[in-house]
């Protein structure tokens, strides 16, 4: 299971997906529906409290070459990893993409836990 951070340029928004390919998979199946101009379609699992809720989302090549920008992280289900520790890591990451992308707004909201 891959968490997929999904970022909307031109809406400056993000979408938290899961599904059920992995990074290396993700990031080829978006290079092939580049190179065969068509859209990349997913398998969505949402959670709903009760499991996950499958449903789709999919992307046109506009869109993936003009608007969108893909940031995929595993999805580790380990309880005996520091659970603190893998969270801010992850939190860093993905605020320095929403940063890259154009998501405004967020270094107010989430401060820097490296220190002054």
């Amino acid at each position: 299971m891959t968490r997929v951070y999904i970022v909307f340029k031109r809406a400056g928004c993000c979408i938290r997906i899961y599904t059920d390919l992995g990074k290396s998979t993700l990031n080829a199946a978006v290079d092939e529906a580049l190179s065969t101009r068509k859209s990349l379609f997913l398998t969505v699992y949402q959670p709903d409290g009760n499991g996950f809720k499958r449903s789709h989302v999919t992307a046109t090549p506009y869109e993936i070459l003009r608007d969108c920008s893909f940031y995929p992280q595993p999805v580790v289900l380990c309880e005996e990893r520091d659970q603190c520790a893998a969270l801010s890591a992850q939190a860093k990451e993905l605020r320095e993409f929403l940063n890259q992308n154009g998501v405004i707004g967020l270094n107010d909201e989430v401060p820097d836990s490296t220190g002054p």
